[in-house]
């Protein structure tokens, strides 16, 4: 039970072996608090809300659809593209504007609930699919291409077996430990994002993602990674990630 992101008072995210739930809430007294437990932000769409609502933000106010393309991808059990890049390859500047967008990209966000596992993995496939050059996907060989990932838990699910094979592309934490299968899988794609010229920059939502991965897919990429361990973070993120997009395009 977080508090911070409004707290999950059974556990909605993925527990880490010898995680002991009772201590969590003991070092959170509100979360002691059965009034407080069953307030309307205590569940999982708090952090969702949260997330999808400071992404409208960054679409709205950073976004310029005759200069910049964005997609989006939404993950829990398996990956799903909800909407390719809008819109200039797709549609041609003389017809892509901010409607555009809140009718695509913004009303797939008002769409997203939460829900599932955690398949980080396989939303990095959907998204350097969304971010190619390929038929079907509007990516520009000329444009610099960005991936923000962001999680509020750990990876649990593979989305195939090659991706947890590849004895050179394989998580091992700092203090040495090996990953799991679903961790190999997304330095895995880490890798991959690196390869196709991909940035990417993560963003972990409280206190229950995986910090560490997250680091290291960002630092694979030429990215960065940063918490959000309160809702009211993620806009002043935003806008410190587009800064630096923006740089990297004037450099």
């Amino acid at each position: 039970c977080d508090p911070r992101f409004a707290g999950y008072p059974e556990g909605h995210y993925d527990r880490p072996p010898g995680f002991d739930a009772s201590s969590w809430v003991d070092q959170h007294p509100v979360c002691n608090e059965m009034d407080r437990r069953l307030d309307d932000i205590y569940d999982d769409e708090q952090p969702m809300r949260a997330s999808t609502n400071a992404a409208k933000l960054f679409v709205r106010e950073l976004i310029d659809p005759l200069h910049d393309q964005i997609g989006y991808v939404t993950y829990s059990t398996g990956a799903q593209i909800e909407s390719e890049l809008q819109c200039l390859r797709r549609l041609g500047s003389g017809n892509c504007n901010a409607q555009v967008l809140e009718d695509t990209v913004v009303a797939a966000l008002d769409a997203t609930r939460a829900g599932g596992s955690t398949d980080i993995a396989g939303g990095m496939i959907k998204g350097l699919e969304v971010l190619s050059t390929d038929e079907n996907h509007y990516g520009r060989a000329s444009a610099t291409h960005v991936m923000i990932l962001m999680t509020d838990g750990r990876a649990n699910q593979t989305p195939n077996t090659d991706c947890y094979s590849d004895d050179n592309r394989k998580w091992v934490s700092p203090d040495g430990t090996q990953g799991n299968n679903a961790q190999h899988c997304v330095i895995y794609y880490a890798h991959e994002a690196r390869d196709q010229n991909v940035i990417v920059y993560t963003i972990s939502l409280g206190g229950a993602a995986d910090f560490e991965l997250m680091d290291e897919v960002a630092a694979l990429t030429g990215g960065v990674h940063r918490n959000a361990d309160r809702p009211e973070m993620l806009p002043a993120i935003f806008q410190e990630l587009y800064e630096l997009m923006y740089l990297r395009l004037v450099e």
